[in-house]
């Protein structure tokens, strides 16, 4: 899976209107890339931001990701990039 892939999502979902979706927890220190690779071709993705004790940090999705696409390499960790989206 690539970011090309994700953008290109957005016309599937358009087209079909309904879209299967999953859910999945990542925690804070994981890498983006580590995240883009486990995203799945054929769903849209929420994504729970954890910390080390599984407490629930935020939440994100694969337009978050979209968004920061081009700020940021796979080796970043997700909690320094969403570092907005977290509490």
């Amino acid at each position: 899976m690539n970011i090309e892939t994700i953008l290109n999502r957005r016309e599937r979902i358009l087209r079909k209107g309904i879209y299967p979706a999953l859910e999945f927890v990542v925690l804070e220190d994981c890498t983006m890339g580590e995240l883009v690779n486990r995203l799945d071709y054929d769903r849209f993705h929420t994504i729970y931001i954890l910390n080390k004790d599984l407490d629930i940090m935020g939440k994100i999705t694969e337009t978050d990701i979209i968004s920061v696409a081009d700020k940021c390499s796979t080796k970043d960790r997700i909690g320094d990039v969403f570092k907005s989206k977290l509490r």
